[in-house]
């Protein structure tokens, strides 16, 4: 078997958008390129049913003021596009003007200011290096399936959490692998499988940052537990590299020594001085299962959720 024929193979068992652009790319004119280009043009469709969660996730946090909002309304009218009343109000006809915008700059059409929407209108919506790479739902990957057509520190990444099935991407040079493990992991296990595989738990000193691991996540339904706990409904996610040893406010720390610049707590978790050790994971209460979770709570030892977030330097 030739080594276009035997990459082809890898690509179909793999099936992502990266890597049948990484098989373009080795082999673009040989005989299975057109069929490669088939099942990009296929997968982009399917991203795009998924794109609107996450365009709204975008916009919520970055027009969080009506200043904000209407400034946005005022650059859609500035090309062209009625927004009717520059109010700070995203109403219908806001909706449709965004939507004909992306349409007439051929973005995708999800009806919100998203980060490539907002720098299309010079908004100053800061523009992140960052990428998905993996399938948009966690899946277990074959190392040897990715060998040759994904970068080094991806396979060893993949060899090493196998069987757990994951997400990833690159945020800023850095890799991030969600793993979705359906018998629950404590935090120490977590902890001590991402150090085993020479990354971290995850931690996060931007909201730039905290919205792509966000991300990661929030396509699959799985990598969150809805619970009754406390006397009320939760929707716990993840685990994070924050710790707090002691209860006491500002006592938490990410796990590699770095002070915590910032964070997202869903609610400040109370203090209480010589209490057991807690943990931080994504949570949120008394949201719909279809909400979008980039808000964090604390968690003790004895609780134990369906993944973890792993960061490679």
């Amino acid at each position: 078997m030739d080594l276009a024929a035997l990459d082809f193979g890898k690509a179909m068992r793999v099936d992502t958008i990266r890597t049948w652009k990484r098989f373009i790319a080795k082999h673009g004119s040989g005989s299975y390129a057109d069929a490669a280009r088939q099942s990009v043009r296929r997968l982009g469709a399917i991203d795009d049913l998924r794109s609107p969660l996450v365009a709204m996730a975008q916009e919520q946090k970055v027009f969080d003021s009506r200043e904000k909002r209407s400034s946005a309304q005022e650059a859609l009218r500035s090309e062209g596009f009625d927004t009717g009343q520059t109010d700070g109000t995203f109403g219908g006809q806001t909706r449709r003007a965004v939507t004909s915008f992306q349409t007439a700059r051929g973005l995708t059409q999800s009806g919100f200011l998203d980060q490539e929407t907002s720098a299309a209108l010079g908004l100053g919506f800061a523009r992140v290096d960052h990428q998905i790479l993996s399938a948009a739902i966690a899946r277990r990957y074959d190392a040897a399936d990715l060998e040759g057509l994904e970068d080094a520190a991806v396979v060893a990444m993949v060899r090493c959490l196998s069987p757990l099935s994951l997400t990833y991407g690159m945020f800023d040079g850095r890799l991030y692998a969600a793993a979705y493990n359906a018998q629950q992991i404590s935090w120490q296990e977590a902890k001590a499988t991402a150090e085993r595989c020479g990354g971290h738990l995850a931690t996060i000193e931007s909201s730039d940052e905290n919205a792509f691991v966000a991300s990661l996540v929030n396509t699959d339904a799985r990598f969150f537990n809805s619970l009754f706990e406390g006397g009320e409904h939760r929707r716990v996610g993840p685990w994070l590299g924050l710790v707090n040893e002691n209860g006491i406010g500002d006592a938490w720390t990410w796990v590699t020594g770095a002070v915590v610049t910032y964070s997202r707590w869903f609610r400040r978790p109370p203090e209480k001085a010589g209490a057991a050790t807690l943990y931080a994971a994504y949570r949120a209460n008394k949201v719909p299962l279809a909400a979008y979770i980039d808000t964090w709570g604390a968690r003790d030892a004895l609780r134990p959720v369906p993944g973890f977030i792993t960061e490679f330097e």
